[in-house]
């Protein structure tokens, strides 16, 4: 039995939008920190560990709740986390403007950044763990 088709399309676009995460932050966020390779730098680490997070923690909530209702959770939490990108680096702009360039860089990104590129990077286990589930040839799962 082949994957499901919406679960590789789901797992796709949750890719996707990490990358259009990592490339469209540094553009939002060049009016106020500008394009060096510190800001660049600091947006690469966090998407990094926001992957490594979500897939640590996606990986646990699968083991721990594997179903459907789960996916669609983490689904629209991580939308919702994607659409919140413009307030939090208007919010990160103000309260962090006082900082030198590299820990305001770093701090910026890791409020814009790390919690939606965290749940985008869980879904992927939970969509594995369930196709898993339903699967009755698991090593072409």
């Amino acid at each position: 039995m082949r994957p499901r088709l919406p679960a590789v399309v789901v797992a796709f676009l949750a890719g996707a939008a990490v990358m259009a995460v990592e490339l469209l932050l540094p553009r939002l966020s060049a009016r106020h920190l500008g394009t060096s390779a510190e800001v660049w730098t600091a947006l690469f680490a966090v998407v990094l560990t926001g992957i490594a997070l979500g897939n640590t923690l996606g990986g646990r909530l699968a083991d721990a709740r594997p179903s459907s209702r789960t996916e669609a959770l983490v689904l629209a939490a991580a939308g919702a986390a994607v659409f919140a990108i413009p307030a939090l680096d208007r919010l990160a702009e103000s309260a962090l403007r006082s900082l030198s360039l590299l820990p305001r860089a770093i701090l910026s990104m890791a409020v814009c950044a790390l919690v939606p590129t965290t749940l985008l990077g869980a879904i992927s286990p939970i969509l594995a763990r369930n196709a898993l589930a339903t699967s009755t040839r698991p090593g072409r799962t």
